[in-house]
Formats: C-alpha cells, structure tokens, sequence
C-alpha cells in the first residue's frame, strides 16, 4: 500500500472528469494528485497507474484507471468525506455556478486558506479559466462586499476573506500551464482611491495564462505614475480596474489623460470594473466580464497583425 495520501477534494476532482470520460496528461495528472510528474512517471512504470501511449510516445491516463488506482491503493481517507464534500462534486457535474460561487464563499468566511485554495483549483480545472473566475469567483465575491454592506461581516471578516482568495490566486497562477509566451506587454493597475486588488490579480492570472507578458503595478495608483510606468515599459496594452469611484471628476480626467499618454506610444487603453459609486461618464465601453475583455484585446491584437 502506498503512503501517499491523496486529499478527497481532489479525489472529487478526478471524479468529475470521469464524468467527462477524459484522459490526462502525465503533468495534469500530476497537479490534481499533487505530486512530481516523476511519481505519475514511476507508479505507471511500476504498474500501478495504467496508461495509453499516443502515437508519439507520450503517456495518457484514463480516467477509470485513476480512480481504480485510487481505490485499489487505498490512497484516500473516506473518513475524510462529508455531505458537503458530495454536494460539491454534486455542483460541478451539474455545472452550478450559483451553488459553487456560495460553496467559495462559504470556504472564504469559515474555512483555512489552503482549504480555499484546494477548491479554487479544482474549480479552476473544471471548468477553466475564464468560466471560473466570471461565473462562480466573481458572484462570491460580490456576495461578499454585500454581507460587508449589511453589516452582517465585520470589515476584519471581509479583509480577512478577501486576503485568503488572494494568496490562493497568488499560489496557483504558476501552477496552471501558461500557453506559448508571447511578447505582447500589458500593465495593469487601478487608480488612485480604488484599494481593490482581486480584479486586479486576477486579470494577472489569466493574462500569464494566455502567455502575455504582465507588469503588475497593484490597486491605488495615482494616474502620474501610471504615465511613468507605461513611457518606460512601452507596453500594448494598459489595463485599469474600476471597483470603486471616489471622486468622479478626478477619475475622468485621469483616464482623459492616461488615454492620451497611450495613442502617444501606441497603446490601448481598456477599463473594466463594476464602478460603484459615483458613476463617471466616459466615451469608452467599460467591461464587466474576463471573457469580454480578452476577446476584445484578442481582437486588437488581430488587428494591428493584419496592419503589419
């Protein structure tokens, strides 16, 4: 029997890419089991974990053989397994988005970060990238800042909350495989009284995923030095986050001018953000979805191949 132990939230995981009738690759295998691509290599060599070979050689592992491994291994404490644990696998093979989005939450007021980051990731595996965070991490979070606006969490929980998605954003952005690197520069950022930095992280996170090449300035930046940041780095794209508006003028005038110093140097400018507040009024289509908004960068960037 082997010591390894493997957690039941990636157990369920696995369990619903069963569902999907997939096959894994060695390195994601790896990720959702938590170990080496080097123990997948050496259980499958062993004859533990059977796999298929693709025509170049490469390993490919069968769902039913992941869980038949699993359970012939005993590598999982089902003692570990609550209801809530079943209702989760439940939500992600039914695709609920609503129910996930509350079972997230739920982990951010109540659970430790390393358990919020376990069903980031999974919720990440499932359902990718963009889904994830538009459909299920976008809806906790909102959720959040309403129970802060009832009073119903103190601002300690809600800080406290937020710090845990955070660093579970932060931890697993190196683990998901980035695609092909491109040289395309981005600088993201959030001007001066916009404290809110998940958008902002996230917006990171999937960028480094798509392979682009992120400057990350963070949340509260006055427009001055937004300005010395994109002359020095020459970037395609500047990227601002709107969560909250202070002062409406200030922030229309600041992106008056951050838009002129971007056509300076050929680069467009892109808002995104809920905006609450005090709404500005600006002549620029604001995005509220991660999907939009990398289809219209990706849109942009055929664009100016098609000039060339």
């Amino acid at each position: 029997m082997l010591k390894y132990k493997l957690s039941f939230l990636s157990f369920l995981a696995i369990l619903s890419f069963k569902i999907l009738k997939m096959f894994l690759k060695t390195k994601d295998l790896a990720k959702i089991l938590g170990v080496s691509e080097a123990t997948i290599k050496n259980w499958s060599r062993e004859g533990l974990l059977k796999f298929h070979k693709t025509i170049g050689g490469h390993r490919r592992f069968p769902i039913e053989e992941i869980v038949k491994f699993i359970k012939d291994n005993k590598i999982i404490d089902l003692a570990g397994f609550s209801n809530a644990d079943v209702n989760i696998l439940t939500y992600i093979i039914f695709e609920d988005y609503e129910e996930l989005s509350k079972e997230l939450l739920n982990y951010m007021l109540n659970k430790s970060q390393k358990e919020v980051e376990n069903l980031l990731k999974i919720i990440l595996f499932s359902f990718g990238v963009i889904k994830a965070f538009d459909l299920i991490v976008s809806k906790s979070l909102f959720e959040l800042g309403v129970l802060w606006e009832k009073g119903e969490i103190s601002v300690d929980q809600e800080h406290i909350a937020s710090s845990k998605i955070i660093e579970s954003i932060i931890n697993l952005k190196n683990l998901f495989e980035t695609k092909k690197k491109r040289k395309i520069k981005f600088v993201i950022t959030s001007l001066e009284g916009d404290i809110h930095e998940i958008p902002l992280r996230i917006i990171d996170f999937i960028l480094t995923y798509e392979g682009y090449n992120v400057i990350y300035v963070g949340a509260n930046t006055p427009y001055s030095d937004i300005i010395k940041t994109i002359e020095r780095e020459k970037p395609k794209f500047l990227i601002i986050s709107a969560v909250y508006i202070v002062d409406k003028r200030k922030f229309e005038k600041s992106i008056e001018i951050l838009d002129k110093s971007c056509k300076e140097i050929n680069c467009i400018l892109f808002i995104g953000g809920p905006m609450y507040g005090k709404k500005p009024n600006l002549n620029k289509k604001i995005y509220t979805s991660y999907r939009e908004l990398l289809k219209d960068i990706k849109k942009q960037l055929y664009k100016r191949r098609k000039r060339k």
